[in-house]
């Protein structure tokens, strides 16, 4: 019995493995065919929240200036 138990188990942990590389090779698929896009959206908040900081700034410079 404790062979057949073994050999269930080493079953399951390979079937978990499978599953992990099966996620990780979509999710590298995926990033592959959207990295284009990915880093655009990445970028354009980058620039929103700089822009949107520096404008604040502005606006506070211009209260304490007048």
């Amino acid at each position: 019995m404790g062979l057949k138990e073994n050999i269930q188990v080493v079953k399951k942990e390979i079937s978990t493995e499978e599953q992990f590389l099966e996620g990780m090779i979509k999710s590298e698929r995926f990033f592959k065919r959207n990295k284009k896009y990915i880093f655009s959206a990445v970028a354009l908040i980058v620039l929103g929240v700089s822009g949107y900081t520096i404008d604040t700034l502005m606006t506070e410079q211009r209260l304490k200036a007048s």
